[in-house]
């Protein structure tokens, strides 16, 4: 989370594992087919009315999801209105998938946004109170650590989960992913995510730059760290393989 001027995150194009992609240019058009391929492999998919939510089925036993952290609304920058997009979705999302007992959450599109609405979609796989993750500002001589704890939301998903991530998923899916982890033993299936945790203070230079920089340590319930490096997955899978490994490893454990 340390931009000038607004730049994107810069993937590394060798961690999606996918040979013959040496350029972003390529490394985008090979994204972009991926998400169509996938979005036009899933059956009876439905979305909310922004087009930030949408699920369906895999196959007859697997769901599949796929979320954005902000925008839901569709009024930029009002949170409140983005919480209560982001929940009618959901309810009918995980309503909808009631009859499967695996879900297949797709984060590898996701390059981040709110962490309050990643807590909320956590929420859906949660029954009760359930801490998830850690953080604290940096330099401060008596840090107050804060521990994240996941509220259950009105409708409650108890099968087995696979958050599927790559490169580019980043802040708050990576936040999302962390706490699946820990609040419902998800595994996570793909490439190591991004490694941005952290929230960031604005800043602008007296030239007019405007900066950001990263002011907070995040770490999982056991104390590990994963700025820079990202959430390791549980099993290495390139980005057009992913999926089918999730539904493989959903099937067998």
């Amino acid at each position: 989370h340390t931009t000038f001027e607004g730049l994107d995150i810069d993937p590394d194009i060798d961690a999606f594992d996918l040979p013959g992609i040496t350029t972003l240019a390529e490394l985008e058009t090979a994204i972009g087919a991926e998400f169509d391929r996938v979005l036009a492999s899933v059956d009876d998919i439905t979305a909310d009315e922004t087009g930030s939510v949408a699920w369906g089925r895999l196959d007859a036993d697997t769901g599949y999801l796929i979320m954005a952290f902000e925008g839901i609304s569709g009024e930029e920058g009002d949170a409140v209105a983005d919480r209560a997009a982001l929940r009618a979705a959901l309810d009918q999302a995980i309503a909808d998938l009631g009859d499967v007992d695996r879900l297949v959450v797709d984060m590898r599109f996701n390059v981040g946004g709110y962490e309050d609405l990643a807590a909320v979609a956590a929420g859906y796989f949660v029954d009760e109170p359930t801490p998830a993750y850690r953080k604290w500002a940096h330099a401060q001589p008596d840090a107050f650590v804060q521990t994240i704890v996941i509220e259950p939301e009105a409708v409650f998903f108890d099968g087995r989960v696979a958050v599927v991530t790559s490169p580019i998923t980043a802040s708050a899916a990576e936040a999302f992913t962390l706490a699946m982890t820990e609040v419902a033993d998800a595994a996570v299936i793909g490439n190591s995510s991004f490694g941005e945790f952290s929230d960031a203070i604005d800043w602008t230079l007296p030239n007019g730059t405007e900066f950001t920089l990263s002011m907070e340590t995040y770490t999982d319930l056991a104390g590990t760290n994963h700025e820079a490096t990202g959430i390791p997955v549980d099993v290495p899978e390139p980005l057009d393989q992913a999926i089918d490994a999730a539904i493989a490893h959903l099937a067998t454990t």
